[in-house]
């Protein structure tokens, strides 16, 4: 009977291994040279047409062997010397010739740039920016958006419309729906600005190339892309979770317990949002580290990205997913040392595992604790759920977690 108690608590905190890195999975394709548009160079300034026709460097070459070294001093004083008179004569000021340098160069930067953004629209690949803002929509008219989150990517603004940023499902408080029209985009916006510094997936949608004409970097050419990060979080869902792209890869991608790279997207005291394998998610403050967390903004901040531990996935028909995931535990914690047999120690409810009928709770100490989902191992046989606050008197001690029993406090 114990061995079959341990077996079905050692079922709750299974783990993959096997790491998924959402940047390597889809940064591994190779640029295709020949998909990447051509930018038109400048038209060439003629030579003059009573330029004398230069002799070919080798014959240049072949003729000053027959100098002597006084005449080959000779000559390169004359050429100095005409050097000096022509500059004399009023060639462009150095400030001048510095100007154009520059802007020749912000020029190759921005066709550099084009080039880049150009290709990620034609192939439909999924890039990475940072936000570093919320703007007015005017730039983008017809969008339907009434404001757009500015992001960055290598040198190049990317502006993603609200519409094209916020998955359906977002919830932007329970007081919402029955706010008017202007507080609900009022709390859109406070939404995005919150979740300035994080890094988000999108996919480019359309490339706009200007000169600037006006303020500081007048003259400038200006290069933005306007993207759609719903689209990359419904590509990455498939390439992890629906296969419909490519179906032979229909085998159990991502498991619970695989270990993936979580993306913080904003930061509140009792949880941070998170999107992980395409999927936005919230990690509640005692999930987040081994250590007990108690405010997640003293933890983390948006930008951040750490290695979460897939807890429970859902995928519907419809082709939506769930997901929920946690800081990545340590199996073996050196806490466990410190547990005492018979000692009783507080942690939270981590979830319920339907399968093997058992509580996973975290103690504080960074511990897990297996827990029977019946009467004899919870005090008065109550329903425990997600983040209740409970005591656990520890019965049998594992190399990687304890068993016990719990009492909701």
């Amino acid at each position: 009977m114990a061995n079959e108690e341990l077996k079905k608590s050692e079922d709750v905190i299974e783990t993959k291994e096997e790491i998924i890195d959402d940047t390597l999975v889809l940064d591994s394709e190779e640029k295709n040279e020949d998909e990447i548009d051509e930018i038109p160079e400048e038209a060439a300034v003629p030579a003059d047409a009573g330029e004398m026709e230069r002799t070919p460097a080798s014959a240049e070459a072949e003729k000053n062997v027959t100098l002597n070294p006084n005449q080959r001093r000779g000559n390169a004083r004359q050429a100095r010397t005409a050097v000096r008179n022509v500059r004399e004569e009023g060639t462009k000021s150095n400030e001048i010739v510095e100007k154009e340098n520059r802007e020749k160069s912000d020029k190759e930067l921005a066709d550099e740039v084009y080039r880049r953004l150009e290709s990620l629209r034609r192939t439909g690949r999924i890039a990475w920016g940072e936000i570093f803002g919320v703007e007015p929509s005017d730039v983008l008219a017809g969008s339907g958006s009434k404001f757009c989150i500015a992001a960055q990517f290598n040198g190049a603004k990317i502006l993603i419309p609200e519409s094209e940023y916020f998955e359906d499902t977002f919830l932007f408080g329970s007081d919402y729906d029955r706010m008017s029209e202007s507080e609900k985009t009022d709390r859109r916006a406070a939404t995005a600005r919150y979740q300035i510094g994080a890094r988000i997936c999108f996919v480019v949608k359309g490339v706009i190339r200007d000169i600037v004409a006006e303020g500081e970097f007048a003259g400038t050419t200006r290069v933005t892309a306007v993207a759609s990060r719903k689209e990359a979080m419904k590509e990455l869902r498939d390439v992890y979770f629906i296969h419909s792209h490519n179906p032979a890869n229909a085998s159990h991608t991502v498991d619970v317990g695989t270990i993936a790279n979580a993306h913080v997207i904003g930061v509140r005291e009792a949880y941070a949002l998170v999107e992980c394998l395409g999927v936005e998610t919230r990690v509640e403050a005692y999930l987040l580290n081994d250590e007990f967390v108690e405010n997640c903004t003293d933890f983390v901040r948006p930008g951040d990205s750490f290695k979460a531990r897939v807890r429970t996935i859902s995928v519907n028909p419809d082709g939506s997913v769930y997901l929920t995931v946690s800081g990545r535990l340590n199996e073996t914690s050196k806490n466990i040392l410190d547990i005492k047999q018979n000692g009783t120690y507080q942690g939270k409810v981590d979830h319920y595992n339907s399968r093997s009928n058992t509580y996973t709770i975290r103690l504080k100490n960074g511990v897990s604790a297996s827990v029977r989902a019946d009467s004899d191992h919870v005090n008065g046989g109550v329903e425990l759920m997600n983040g209740d606050d409970v005591s656990v008197l520890v019965t049998r001690i594992t190399p990687t977690f304890v068993i016990g029993k719990a009492k909701k406090i």
